[in-house]
C-alpha cells in the first residue's frame, strides 16, 4: 500500500473514531437536556416506560429468564416507548417512530 493510501486510510479512522466513537461530555449532557426539555424529567419518563413494558410483559405471560423475547416484542416494547413520549408531549418525530416500530412488527410477524 502506497504511502498515500495509509495517510488516507488512517485519516479516514480518524474521522471516523472521533465522528462516531468518541462521546464527549458535553453533548451526552446536551442531549440530555433536550429530551428533558421533550419528554420531562428522565427517571419520570423511564419509570413510566417500565409500567408500559411491566405491563406488556405481564399480559405477555412473561415470567421466567428462561423465557425469551423476540424481534416482533422489541418493536412493540419500543413501540411502548415512543407512547410514553407522545403521552408527555405530542412530536411529529415520535409518530413516526411508532409507525416504524409497528412497521417492523408486522414485517418480523409475517417472516413467521
Amino acid at each position: 500500500m502506497s504511502d498515500t493510501l495509509k495517510e488516507m486510510k488512517q485519516e479516514f479512522e480518524d474521522d471516523l473514531e472521533e465522528q462516531f466513537f468518541t462521546i464527549k461530555p458535553h453533548g451526552v449532557k446536551s442531549i440530555q437536556n433536550e429530551r428533558q426539555n421533550d419528554y420531562g424529567d428522565a427517571k419520570v419518563s423511564h419509570d413510566n416506560i417500565a409500567k408500559l413494558w411491566t405491563a406488556y410483559l405481564e399480559r405477555k405471560s412473561f415470567s421466567s429468564p428462561l423465557d425469551s423475547l423476540d424481534a416482533t416484542d422489541v418493536a412493540v416494547m419500543m413501540s411502548l416507548m415512543k407512547i410514553s413520549r407522545l403521552a408527555y408531549k405530542r412530536k411529529e418525530d415520535s409518530f413516526i417512530d411508532l409507525a416504524a416500530y409497528a412497521d417492523f412488527a408486522m414485517k418480523f410477524e409475517e417472516k413467521r
